[in-house]
């Protein structure tokens, strides 16, 4: 079902088991009334997968419901320090204070989720875990906060062509960044997920939309299994009348190609004025 995000952003969200596994570990979410949408890759099999995925989302939207409020549950504070500190900067003095607020928002989902493998007697860097990929166009922003944390991905297709706006946190990303010396190591190694530590870093950007733009917010079981250049041509044949079944052409190509891990897609655009 489309649905609509910030003024004028129409999407669409869709997720599949794939053609291999028995259970769908992803999650995603599209909150119209937040502005929010995020994809969530579990990871761990028999250690709840889908839990992580599912609790990182849920908790993600729990954080910028309740962001006006002093504190959350747990004693997780909307702005950590701040009060405590007179030096510190308080929200109204950061660049960006919604750029802040993300940043808090994906730490208190990790948090959700260690708190739940601690509970669970896994040791730290042990455990269930996730990814998380998305957009927030929080009412009072001029830009939209892009949040990422592991390997799911947001792609934007532009009159220049398609660019992905994030890199995945990977043994192979860090490879490449440090001159692609040696034997390369496996893409599916990450440097850092959410739940298996206590800290993470994720990765906050802000970003315009503009008329005309497509973006794609995507697990590895597209991107993984799908060329870009594929991609970009579904992306570049969409509109307002076809957003739904777009989506459901990316699923199928990855389905078409193996299907190898689960499949999940939000496909999102900015009509034309």
């Amino acid at each position: 079902m489309m649905q609509k995000i910030g003024p004028n952003m129409l999407c669409v969200g869709l997720t599949d088991v794939g053609c291999v596994r028995t259970l769908n570990e992803d999650s995603f979410r599209i909150v119209p009334e937040l502005g929010l949408m995020v994809v969530s890759d579990g990871m761990g099999g028999h250690d709840s997968g889908e839990v992580a995925s599912n609790l990182v989302v849920t908790a993600l939207e729990f954080f910028l419901h309740e962001r006006g409020e002093p504190t959350l549950p747990h004693g997780v504070a909307v702005a950590p320090s701040v009060e405590d500190d007179e030096d510190s900067p308080t929200l109204d003095e950061l660049a960006d204070p919604n750029a802040f607020c993300m940043r808090e928002a994906v730490n208190y989902a990790n948090s959700r989720v260690n708190r739940l493998n601690r509970e669970r007697g896994y040791s730290e860097g042990a455990g269930m875990g996730a990814t998380v990929v998305g957009m927030w166009l929080a009412e009072d922003a001029e830009t939209g906060i892009i949040f990422h944390v592991g390997d799911s991905r947001l792609y934007l297709l532009r009159d220049e062509g398609l660019k992905p706006l994030t890199r995945d946190h990977s043994m192979y990303e860090q490879w490449k960044a440090f001159g692609s010396k040696g034997k390369a190591p496996s893409k599916n190694i990450l440097t850092q997920a959410m739940g298996p530590t206590g800290a993470v870093a994720p990765d906050i950007t802000l970003f315009e939309p503009r008329p005309g733009d497509v973006l794609l917010v995507c697990s590895d079981g597209l991107h993984g299994m799908v060329s870009e250049a594929a991609m970009a041509m579904v992306m570049a044949e969409t509109n307002p009348d076809n957003l739904e079944a777009q989506a459901q052409v990316l699923v199928d190509l990855a389905k078409q190609a193996g299907g190898k891990d689960n499949v999940t897609v939000i496909l999102a655009m900015v009509p034309e004025a």
